[in-house]
């Protein structure tokens, strides 16, 4: 059984007619921290940082070294970020993959945050909360 709901995911509209992946997760995120967006002159987004709503959460890649984005990409998904802001604090949390081994986040825990196989943004995680529910 999933832990948590899935709306349907949609692509959202924004600038440069480019779109973002959304979707609206009702569970638990426990990783929080700072989102840092890379410039498209790093290799970033073109369009910079996803617009984020109330009603959907920004969903992407992401591993943590020293896997790469060829040997531990699984679905992350970033929410509570500011709008267009290069530097934010977020929240996140794994899709599908338990907190553990490979995928074990902890404070001080970087993420790449990926789009495919190219890195938009670090995940900086200050602090690991328990889901109140458990």
């Amino acid at each position: 059984r999933c832990p948590f709901e899935l709306a349907p995911i949609r692509a959202s509209p924004i600038k440069n007619r480019q779109y973002a992946r959304v979707v609206k997760i009702n569970g638990w995120f426990p990783f929080r921290g700072t989102v840092v967006w890379l410039t498209p002159e790093q290799g970033g987004r073109s369009t910079g940082p996803p617009p984020p709503t109330s009603d959907f959460d920004y969903a992407h890649t992401a591993f943590i070294p020293p896997l790469t984005a060829d040997s531990g990409l699984a679905s992350f998904v970033l929410r509570g970020f500011t709008a267009e802001a290069w530097r934010s604090p977020a929240e996140g949390r794994w899709l599908m993959v338990d907190n553990e081994g490979p995928y074990a986040v902890g404070p001080g825990t970087v993420l790449v945050c990926t789009e495919g196989a190219r890195a938009v943004a670090y995940f900086h995680v200050a602090e690991v909360k328990e889901d109140p529910e458990r």
